[in-house]
């Protein structure tokens, strides 16, 4: 029974701490996503969310007629700026003379700044504008706030331009000045985009904005409700079609498929399925995290006595702790005071590395008085290098 306790307690220490939470079962990070427009939001509606300092996203999404490509930039924890470049397929660029069957393009720049950051209650704020100096197809500006109360995501503001076309409300900075009460449309005067319209800004009617969020983390999902107060009926079209609304709630979920890679879907306007995806990466550190050394904690005396009497307990110790650090034994022989072992590995360009990881193995599966490892290198059945450790030097470098 004492052997067999001990044998027990020599397989647990060739492995790491069994130190877990239940996050660590769910498969992915579940966090806040891009929107339609590639900023951090909803679908259509943003919320007060940014990516991590020093992120990249590119975002993709597409449905009929409206497709999006956006890169987005977080270079501060408060600070968005997205670049998109949309395509409405069924518009034409121009008159058919000279743009032929070409659709309709526009360039919009977005950015999107956290003013107040979430605590237990308090919730995050942020202010923001879409399409700053664009053609003002998709203007808007928006104040909205967002609070985390478990998996629920709550997001609640006001939206100008664009995003407060539905509902009417009058526009509370009228009070302050009645310029904020009228807003020229898109195109109108002849302005065909590329200037700072900075006098539209938060003009013009104004919507309640909001919507809900559930993270279901356990299947790497993100699920999505809104309202959505935008009127896009309002882009510029010589035929006069207008983009039915039947519904004013849009659903969506994101599947974090990786860190890197998210899946979207939507339902939007009672009429509408659209996809897209998006790719991200932190720069602030490695993207893909590098795999450190497998934690091997030295055995006891009473430990290293009965691995050093039961060779075979020995063998197996050393075979798992290597399988671990990819590193495959093709053969081991341990005597009194030296031990030798042949190892080949896929996951090491390095030869020295991976006889360096089995030499510290090695040291701390046997007691004191082996004084030499010696690690040999394998190509299949052909030796290519071998390397000698001095045992004491090694152990106190």
């Amino acid at each position: 029974m004492k052997k067999l306790l001990i044998a027990m307690q020599l397989i647990l220490l060739c492995n790491q701490y069994l130190i877990s939470g239940i996050d660590d079962y769910f498969p992915y990070n579940v966090k806040p996503s891009a929107s339609n427009y590639g900023n951090t939001g909803i679908i259509e509606i943003p919320n007060a969310r940014f990516e991590q300092q020093a992120s990249l996203r590119f975002h993709f999404t597409g449905s009929s007629p409206f497709e999006y490509t956006a890169l987005t930039a977080t270079p501060f924890s408060w600070l968005e700026a997205t670049y998109r470049y949309s395509e409405i397929k069924n518009l034409k660029y121009g008159p058919s003379r000279y743009s032929g069957n070409q659709s309709l393009k526009d360039k919009g720049f977005d950015l999107k700044i956290g003013l107040i950051d979430e605590s237990f209650y308090v919730p995050s704020v942020a202010i923001g504008i879409r399409d700053i100096a664009g053609t003002g197809i998709f203007a808007s500006e928006y104040l909205v706030s967002s609070k985390k109360i478990g998996n629920f995501d709550l997001s609640l503001g006001l939206g100008w331009g664009l995003l407060g076309k539905e509902s009417g409300l009058s526009n509370p900075l009228g009070r302050i000045n009645e310029s904020f009460n009228t807003r020229q449309k898109a195109f109108e005067g002849g302005d065909k985009g590329g200037t700072l319209s900075y006098k539209q800004w938060f003009s013009g009617e104004t919507s309640i904005i909001g919507g809900l969020e559930y993270d279901l983390r356990r299947y790497g999902l993100r699920l999505k409700v809104e309202y959505d107060t935008s009127e896009l009926d309002v882009i510029p079209n010589p035929a006069r079609e207008r983009f039915p609304v039947n519904s004013r709630f849009n659903f969506g979920l994101t599947y974090f498929l990786s860190d890197s890679l998210n899946l979207s879907a939507s339902y939007e306007r009672g009429n509408q399925f659209r996809i897209g995806f998006s790719l991200r990466g932190n720069f602030y550190k490695d993207t893909i995290p590098k795999q450190g050394p497998k934690k091997v904690i030295r055995l006891n005396e009473e430990q290293l006595k009965f691995s050093r009497n039961n060779k075979d307990v020995f063998y197996r110790s050393l075979t798992k702790s290597l399988k671990d650090e990819q590193i495959f034994i093709q053969a081991a022989n341990y005597n009194e005071d030296e031990v030798d072992v042949a190892v080949a590995s896929a996951r090491f360009y390095s030869l020295t590395r991976a006889a360096g990881r089995t030499a510290r193995i090695v040291s701390a599966l046997t007691p004191d008085n082996v004084e030499k490892i010696n690690v040999h290198s394998m190509n299949g059945d052909l030796e290519v290098a071998t390397i000698s450790f001095d045992r004491k030097e090694f152990d106190s470098s």
